[in-house]
């Protein structure tokens, strides 16, 4: 990756202070996970406004059943690693994002007074380690802001955080509002350039409404490109009004082509009302909660690492089940609390 991160070393030499404290037996979950701190807000974050303002923001009611998480920590024990991963999603992303996390990240640790020793720091490719010494358990923290290394993520890592826009139930965007990794069931169809390399090889729907007409190619003026029309018809597109558009399949296509990983892994999506837009596709694939769990939001959400840092420090402390997660996300002082959070 480019190396936007010559800031971060502050940081490093800020974790030296890590406060250190043996341990032994399982870890009191306390109701004030985190710190006073001030995370920084994008500059240009953009929310989604519920076309429907009865439900802006109201928190949907969902049963809540409980699962055990020892299962997954067994399994992770007998991993050299744990990896987690966390990739930032179109407007979550900017240069400084990743030392905004990185200093929530090592004042919550402090905070919590956890047993971390051989911290490390790849600050160009936003890359952290630590052991635990309370489980002897070595840790990888990678960053990332890509479609494409998000989804080699979900075959890698053991645990795979999205932050960012659910761009209204249409899937992760990362970089653009139009590079989706398409994970619903509320949309059909999705509009996007004809230009986006992401989906030059799909078909185009409705071509008797919108008959394909020829146009050119951004990056090859001499290369011919198909097109439907100019722009977008769906405003939440957030097409320019330039856009050589087409119409192609949405629903959860590439979540259902994707690769994941073989044996247990733990999900965090941190974008708006997400259980309501994914619950349904995820567990259509994935049907047994006690291979692969999500944890996710009832609520908008916004631009905070706070809680991303909770789960995160959940895993290393093996929070004990779902709902106990659940309860230590709540007192991340995020701004969508309370009753935001939900697994499923």
């Amino acid at each position: 990756m480019r190396n936007k991160h010559r800031y971060l070393r502050f940081f490093y030499f800020l974790m030296l202070g890590v406060v250190l404290s043996s341990s032994s037996g399982s870890i009191k979950v306390e109701k004030k996970v985190i710190p006073d701190l001030a995370d920084f807000k994008p500059l240009h974050w953009q929310s989604e406004v519920d076309q429907n303002s009865a439900t802006q923001n109201t928190t949907q009611k969902f049963s809540e059943e409980n699962q055990e998480l020892a299962p997954y920590y067994e399994e992770f024990a007998e991993l050299e690693e744990i990896k987690i991963y966390i990739g930032w999603g179109k407007d979550a992303w900017e240069p400084n994002r990743f030392g905004s996390f990185l200093n929530v990240l090592i004042n919550t640790m402090n905070f919590q007074r956890l047993n971390i020793v051989n911290f490390r720091l790849d600050q160009q490719n936003m890359r952290v380690n630590f052991t635990s010494r309370w489980n002897n358990k070595k840790y990888l923290i990678q960053g990332g802001y890509d479609r494409e290394g998000y989804i080699s993520a979900l075959k890698d890592f053991d645990a795979v955080i999205y932050h960012g826009h659910s761009r209204y139930g249409r899937g992760p965007a990362f970089e653009s509002y139009q590079n989706y990794f398409r994970l619903g069931k509320n949309h059909d169809m999705i509009e996007v350039s004809a230009n986006n390399r992401y989906f030059i090889f799909e078909n185009i729907l409705n071509q008797d409404q919108y008959p394909p007409k020829v146009g050119y190619s951004a990056n090859n003026p001499n290369e011919e490109i198909y097109f439907q029309y100019r722009g977008g018809l769906v405003e939440s597109s957030e097409l320019s009004p330039d856009s050589f558009t087409v119409q192609i399949e949405a629903n959860a296509k590439d979540f259902n082509n994707a690769e994941f990983k073989d044996g247990k892994q733990m999900f965090f999506f941190y974008s708006c009302k997400n259980r309501k837009y994914w619950e349904n596709p995820f567990r259509e694939r994935f049907p047994d909660k006690a291979d692969k769990i999500v944890f996710g939001t009832k609520k908008d959400s916004y631009w905070l690492s706070n809680s991303s840092v909770v789960f995160i420090l959940g895993l290393v402390k093996q929070i004990p089940s779902s709902k106990a997660m659940v309860a230590e996300m709540e007192q991340s002082r995020d701004n969508c609390v309370p009753d935001c959070y939900t697994s499923y």
